[in-house]
This record gives structure tokens, sequence and C-alpha cells, in this order.
């Protein structure tokens, strides 16, 4: 019986359901193939790391799994404006102008995903989702 909340399932998903490489997953959390492998099947082989690690590493397993398909793609572009309004302090006309948007179409956009063309939200996307990973 599959439990969703068992990472040692998830990370089973995402290399079979998503083909997710394991030397990717390896590059991005900085812990051994060897060690995720062993992990998967069963075995403790997070022990020998930190517990910060080992949560990092869960927390990443859960983000490429459930995490991917929880949030419409509207709404993660609308969670990423706002972070980066909270936190770095970009404002909304910063990102029109990047993204070669009037101001009014990104307020618009923030209170109703189908008020702008297909186009429009592609150009928005990019540029926050560009300026996300920069800030990050």
């Amino acid at each position: 019986m599959l439990d969703n909340n068992d990472p040692r399932e998830l990370l089973k998903i995402l290399f079979e359901k998503y083909k997710f490489p394991l030397n990717s997953l390896s590059k991005i959390t900085g812990i051994k193939d060897e060690l995720i492998l062993n992990y998967a099947n069963g075995e403790d082989a997070l022990s020998s790391l930190s517990l910060e690690k080992q949560l990092d590493l869960i927390d990443l397993i859960m983000l490429l799994t459930l995490g991917m398909n929880s949030i419409e793609e509207d709404e993660r572009v609308r969670s990423i404006i706002e972070t980066l309004e909270t936190e770095f302090g970009i404002s909304t006309e910063t990102l029109a102008l990047y993204a070669n948007l009037d101001r009014e179409e990104i307020t618009n956009f923030l209170n109703d995903y189908t008020s702008i063309p297909i186009e429009k939200k592609y150009r928005l996307g990019i540029t926050v989702l560009f300026l996300h990973y920069i800030c990050k």
C-alpha cells in the first residue's frame, strides 16, 4: 500500500513516474547518489547526515512530487509575485517594466487570472521566475 506521506515512497515516485535523475538530486542536495538510493531502498542511509540535511532532502522530495501538482500555474506565478514584493521589495511597477506590461495588467492578473491574454501571462511568468531565480 502506498503511503503518500512516506518520503521513501515519494522518492520512488520521483524516480519512476517523473524520471527525475538521481545524479540531479545528488547535485541539488550535495548528498551522494549512493546514500539517496540506499534511503529509497529502505535503508537508514541518511543517519550519517545532519538533521538539517535530512529535512532539506525530505522537503525537496515533497516539493518535487506533491508540490509540483498541488498548485495551479497562475497561482504559482501569483505566489512568486507576492514573494518578490514582500521579501525583496520589488514592486508590480518594476515587474511590469521588466515584462513589458502595464502595471494595471499585473494588478488585474492578481485579482483575476483570466484578465490578461496567455501571451502576457507567459511574459509575466517568465519574468517573475527569472527575477526570483536571481534573487534567491
